[in-house]
């Protein structure tokens, strides 16, 4: 379900928010922070019953941080 997805979104969040708190004043701080702000973004998106178009604009910003493609 979109509220099950939204929860596996959140904890992949707090688990990159996790490892953030291993780096100080790293270049990948700040990629950690995009990642985890797209991601909650997404979440709430999901719960919020969001177009196609927002979501894959969503992805499109996550993709950019993580420099992976994220199969839609």
């Amino acid at each position: 379900s979109a509220a099950e997805v939204a929860k596996i979104m959140r904890n992949v969040a707090n688990i990159l928010e996790d490892i953030d708190d291993g780096f100080e004043g790293d270049d990948i701080t700040l990629n950690i922070k995009q990642c985890i702000w797209v991601i909650e973004g997404i979440a709430n998106a999901i719960v919020a019953g969001e177009s196609t178009d927002e979501m894959e604009q969503l992805y499109a910003k996550l993709e950019k941080h993580v420099n992976v493609p994220i199969p839609l």
